[in-house]
């Protein structure tokens, strides 16, 4: 599985893995859907060798963006920021549970 789509996968689960484990397996296509993944593959319309980063408007080379299949694409820190964030907020409640 492409990491986007673990990553919208997650997020709709409410970065809950036990949720994601016990729902998705044997029900993929439905749960695919209702959280939004498209089959189809996207590139971004501006095919210059930089793009803005839509999140820290930062420039930066093509090579260091991600994308969703939504066509959402963010520089690679701002993914790695978003992910650690959610992570971490995730691991606090568990505790505080």
């Amino acid at each position: 599985m492409p990491e986007d789509e673990a990553i919208i996968l997650y997020s709709w689960f409410k970065w809950r893995k036990d949720l994601l484990e016990g729902e998705y397996f044997g029900n993929e296509d439905n749960i695919r859907k209702k959280a939004g993944i498209e089959p189809e593959e996207t590139t971004p319309d501006d095919q210059s060798d930089t793009l803005t980063c839509n999140l820290c408007f930062d420039t930066k080379d093509r090579d260091q963006f991600e994308a969703l299949k939504c066509n959402h694409y963010l520089c690679k820190d701002c993914w790695k920021d978003y992910i650690e964030y959610n992570v971490a907020i995730f691991e606090v409640n568990e505790y505080l549970s």
